[in-house]
């Protein structure tokens, strides 16, 4: 084979592996597509099961379960206040389903919709749901499964509790010097003010706000927040309709200090649906000291700086004096010394010459 044919082939047999590839890119793209999540909840393999997010053992509902068509299972549980649970589902029987909802009423009987998709089987990738759900209210919750379907179908269903809300989206060391922490249901407008909150001057604080209960319906997602933060008639302007971050993220904002004082921290809520709840999780965290409060032209500030350093020197053991005045000191004595000394001797040598000229 010469040079030339040798040439043709080679560059014959890169474009048919260069076909292959794109082919197989397309093919894996188009899967991915296919296979796309809803971003509220989490979708997982059977193989990944041991993998979902970390919680604690305690399991207040695990069991396989039978729908039929327009069937709806009502399970009541007790549920803690601040902690997100996870109810995890899973088709067990080669059938689908072409729509499921999962509902929850808390003990003041607010409805939460928190899943609506459809389920089905696959042998090989096992699809299955996880929704979070973080609590507001301590009691009993009252959790709806509804299905609707053509065919009867099995499903297992096992419901974990989480962390603390927003816990797990947080620095370990935020955790440990939260100053204020609160989990409320917000609906289509509400207002949600801290008054007269006291703050330091010259620290740094961050402020942590997300959204803990799972939505249903992806339309209703957006959820609007103008909120302001003010001090002695200071207003400052944080959000200005701005767009929560979905469930399993969470919004922060780091806020530092110029006076000691009172602080509102007011913040409105807004979203498209009427007749929506959700659980929202705020809190205020202590951060770290911005400066060491110097101020020069405070002249109250110099006066107590003054004052403390006094205290202070009086308060120890032994008052040591500046090396200036100790020298000053020692002249003036020798000096006194010295003068009285001259004065003595004149008057006793005046007194020897009256004795003698008598």
């Amino acid at each position: 084979m010469d040079i030339k044919n040798f040439r043709s082939v080679s560059f014959s047999f890169m474009i048919i592996i260069f076909v292959l590839i794109s082919g197989i890119n397309g093919q894996f793209s188009l899967f991915c597509e296919q296979e796309q999540q809803d971003p509220e909840t989490l979708s997982t393999s059977k193989e990944d099961h041991a993998y979902l997010p970390k919680t604690s053992d305690l399991k207040l509902i695990d069991k396989v379960y039978n729908f039929s068509n327009q069937y709806t299972l009502m399970i009541s549980v007790d549920l803690e206040a601040e902690y997100t649970y996870y109810i995890y589902i899973e088709m067990v029987t080669p059938n689908n389903c072409s729509n499921f909802k999962i509902g929850i009423n808390d003990p003041h009987e607010h409805q939460f919709q928190i899943f609506e998709n459809k389920l089905s089987y696959d042998p090989e990738f096992g699809r299955s749901f996880e929704i979070p759900f973080g609590t507001a209210k301590k009691g009993e919750h009252e959790i709806s499964f509804h299905a609707e379907t053509q065919q009867n179908f099995n499903l297992y269903i096992s419901m974990t509790q989480g962390p603390k809300c927003l816990h797990d989206k947080m620095k370990s060391e935020d955790i440990d010097h939260i100053i204020h922490y609160e989990v409320e249901r917000c609906y289509h407008s509400k207002n949600v003010e801290i008054k007269n909150f006291d703050l330091k001057t010259d620290i740094m604080y961050k402020v942590y706000i997300g959204r803990v209960s799972a939505i249903a319906n992806d339309s209703y997602r957006e959820i609007l927040v103008d909120f302001t933060i003010e001090s002695e008639e200071l207003l400052y302007i944080i959000y200005n309709d701005h767009a929560l971050a979905l469930i399993d993220e969470v919004d922060y904002f780091s806020f530092g200090t110029a006076i000691e004082g009172e602080y509102n921290f007011t913040f409105e809520i807004s979203c498209t649906a009427e007749s929506l709840n959700y659980n929202l999780a705020y809190c205020i965290v202590e951060d770290e000291q911005i400066s060491e409060i110097i101020d020069p032209g405070d002249d109250a500030t110099n006066e107590d700086s003054d004052s403390n350093d006094i205290l202070e020197n009086l308060s120890n053991d032994s008052i040591v004096l500046p090396q200036e005045w100790v020298i000053g000191a020692l002249i003036f004595i020798g000096l006194l010394l010295g003068g009285l000394i001259v004065i003595i001797r004149y008057q006793n040598k005046n007194k020897l010459t009256r004795l003698r000229l008598n």
